[in-house]
């Protein structure tokens, strides 16, 4: 995430949405996008559930292809572990703050 956030949504413990400060002017760099975060738990798990939300197709497709292309370039699988359950808490706790 870039420093400038603007949240549009705080649900402790559940939910968490945001988007780029600069999301109606942004004129370069990646296009913008609304991004949000739902922590569900799952017996002894927690499920993280990340949505992002772009304006037109294109955009979505600009962002898919130049973060595939960092993947590639970094060595990294295209599935992220999932969130324990102590991460959870820590995200509950850091929202919270908010």
């Amino acid at each position: 995430m870039s420093a400038a956030q603007r949240y549009l949504t705080v649900e402790p413990p559940r939910r968490l949405t945001w988007k780029n400060a600069d999301y109606e002017t942004r004129s370069s760099g990646p296009p913008p996008c609304i991004n949000e975060v739902t922590l569900t738990e799952e017996g002894w798990t927690t499920r993280l559930h990340l949505v992002s939300t772009f304006r037109t197709l294109a955009d979505r497709d600009a962002a898919a292809l130049a973060t595939t292309a960092a993947r590639r370039r970094s060595g990294q699988r295209a599935a992220a572990p999932r969130a324990s359950p102590e991460f959870a808490a820590r995200f509950a706790r850091s929202v919270a703050r908010l």
